[in-house]
């Protein structure tokens, strides 16, 4: 075996190897958002659509636009959320992908994504934050991990708000469980 041939099969079994490692190992219901917001609970200004690029399927959850697609010119705020079993696994992780495109240019927190873990008597386990100053020119990998959480009932949300200044839309797919090599990296 030549050199050229051993570092292509080194890369295929590298490849291999990440996929397996952070392979889904339960579902999320329509994390992908495939059949609308069922079985999501929406309120507000959150929306649907294949009306810009997908992180794959053909829908996507956006925040920051109205029914149709097109930014609004007002201050918003809409959230999904659902209510899940988290699975028993190690290294376990709520993995999501947003896509942030702003035209705020002021270095502040203007308009942000909020993502919280609960369990069901309200109390927060897991909160991130994804704000205008975290645009980026294509969808990024989000990582939470829940391991410590295995066999219990918790409420995932995303709530998004935008001032009416200028406008920041927020692009959620993919939202899934996986079992990843690395649970505390956001990529």
């Amino acid at each position: 075996m030549n050199k050229h041939n051993l570092l292509a099969l080194t890369i295929v079994l590298a490849l291999l190897s990440r996929s397996v490692a952070e392979a889904q190992i339960a579902t999320i219901p329509d994390g992908g958002f495939e059949q609308g917001l069922a079985p999501w609970s929406p309120r507000g200004s959150v929306a649907v659509g294949a009306f810009a690029k997908p992180h794959s399927g053909q829908r996507f959850a956006t925040f920051g636009v109205g029914s149709d697609g097109r930014p609004v010119a007002f201050s918003t705020t809409g959230s999904i959320e659902q209510v899940l079993s988290v699975p028993s696994s190690p290294n376990l992780a709520i993995t999501f992908w947003v896509w942030n495109t702003t035209e705020e240019t002021d270095p502040s927190v203007r308009d942000t994504v909020i993502v919280q873990l609960r369990d069901l008597a309200g109390s927060v386990l897991e909160t991130r934050v994804i704000s205008n100053l975290d645009k980026s020119a294509d969808y990024l990998r989000h990582v939470i991990p829940v391991a410590k959480y295995a066999n219990k009932i918790v409420r995932l949300s995303f709530l998004g708000s935008s001032n009416a200044t200028k406008t920041t839309i927020y692009r959620l797919d993919d939202v899934a469980f996986a079992q990843v090599v690395n649970p505390t990296l956001s990529i």
